[in-house]
């Protein structure tokens, strides 16, 4: 049960030194991700699910062009202040049909995937 719990808790992203040095890493990986997979897209969607989603979707969320889907199980802790405007927050597992969800069951594909 304690193992379910743990896994289902979005990850702390570090504050200080850490979290300097982890914001470095992942804007790093994520612009080698854009390079590779969404060049030349316009207005890439990115969805970003599971323990590091709050993270990745900080180093996404920075660039202007990126629409980025925030995929969270719970809400708890969850700042959209600390975020960028463009980026959306669900709660999965959705209350209601995935294809009645304007964000996720949207008419444009997700050009990347982070889970």
């Amino acid at each position: 049960a304690a193992r379910e719990r743990a896994e289902k808790t979005p990850a702390a992203v570090p504050t200080g030194t850490a979290g300097a040095e982890l914001a470095q890493t992942l804007a790093e990986l994520s612009a080698k991700l854009r390079q590779a997979f969404l060049c030349g897209a316009v207005q890439p969607r990115v969805l970003v699910l599971g323990r590091s989603a709050r993270a990745w979707a900080k180093a996404f969320g920075g660039v202007a062009l990126c629409q980025v889907v925030l995929g969270e199980t719970t809400l708890e802790r969850l700042h959209m202040d600390d975020f960028g405007p463009n980026i959306t927050a669900v709660l999965l597992p959705l209350p209601t049909a995935l294809a009645r969800d304007s964000v996720l069951a949207s008419e444009r594909n997700f050009d990347l995937a982070i889970a």
